[in-house]
């Protein structure tokens, strides 16, 4: 067993290697899906926007529309 991971005065580069590529695969897995999380988050966020802009014709005025007057009383 010991030969085995000595691997001829070659273990500590082997093994090393293999330890950097599974962190680095395990960093990138990570990064992969803390991104679509995001992404999903984002999607979601727009497709709400979307339903409230597309609200029905039978609604009274939509949000924003409505005459606004300042504190003199004057239409803006």
């Amino acid at each position: 067993m010991s030969d085995f991971l000595s691997m001829s005065g070659y273990g500590a580069y082997v093994w090393g290697s293999y330890g950097l590529t599974l962190t680095v695969i395990g960093a990138l897995t990570w990064w992969t899906l803390a991104g679509r999380r995001g992404a999903r988050e984002r999607l979601a966020r727009i497709q709400a926007q979307t339903a409230e802009d597309s609200r029905s014709p039978h609604d009274s005025l939509p949000r924003g529309d409505a005459p606004r007057s300042d504190e003199t009383g004057y239409t803006l």
